[in-house]
């Protein structure tokens, strides 16, 4: 039997984590605050059930930040729900047990480098990393013009969820030759890092890569990066 008062640890250590990710996918002004209020009484699933109204007048939220909670918190939902199907994407070269600390930005441009090599088009892929971040697995999601439509996060944490992944990097090729983030890699970055909080797998970085060159996203935007996990050293 399990006692009381290991059970209410447990409750209580689970309640932490879900208002720690809820807290960041919401305006940073008094975030933790209108994380207590929708969080009262209500599990994450119980929140995602709740259209954009109620999430408003729940949390003290504006119309257009409700809605695009309402929005997060559905996608998460999906790719929970999504997770154990089988996947559209297929393997791009694998390395199950490799030693590569693929969260380390020059490492894993490194095998970036190797998957987008002489693509004439964008090719979004994705590193998937074990608990000690270490690279499992490198998948190709989309090919053609990058989007935030276009790269749906449902297909990039879909086989993320399948394979187990503690953690992921994501990385896209620039066939201009200019490696400089654009605003909608940018725009690409905040969904990612926003529903991998909430599946509870971390995106740790987004590389741009182009010319031999690499942007670390991560490294760009210091303090400001979006997604959850420790920084990824050189």
């Amino acid at each position: 039997m399990i006692s009381t008062s290991r059970s209410s640890s447990s409750h209580d250590q689970v309640q932490a984590a879900n208002l720690e990710a809820l807290a960041r996918v919401l305006p940073v002004r008094g975030r933790k605050n209108t994380a207590l209020r929708l969080l009262d009484g209500r599990s994450l699933c119980a929140l995602a059930r709740l259209d954009a109204s109620a999430l408003a007048d729940a949390g003290g939220l504006s119309p257009s930040s409700a809605l695009r909670l309402a929005r997060v918190l559905r996608l998460g939902q999906r790719i929970l729900a999504e997770g154990g199907g089988s996947s559209g994407g297929g393997s791009q070269g694998g390395r199950g047990g490799s030693e590569v600390h693929a969260d380390r930005p020059a490492s894993a441009a490194r095998w970036l480098m190797d998957a987008v090599a002489g693509c004439e088009v964008e090719t979004f892929q994705v590193l998937l990393l074990d608990p000690r971040h270490r690279l499992r697995d490198r998948l190709e999601v989309s090919r053609g013009t990058l989007n935030a439509s276009l790269v749906h996060p449902r297909e990039v944490f879909r086989e993320a969820i399948r394979r187990g992944a503690a953690a992921i990097i994501v990385g896209h090729n620039h066939p201009s030759g200019d490696p400089e983030p654009s605003p909608e890699d940018h725009a690409v970055t905040h969904r990612l890092c926003e529903v991998g909080i909430l599946v509870g797998i971390p995106v740790l970085d987004h590389l741009v890569l182009a010319g031999g060159a690499w942007v670390s996203l991560r490294q760009r935007l210091g303090s400001r990066w979006p997604g959850a996990g420790p920084q990824a050293p050189n």
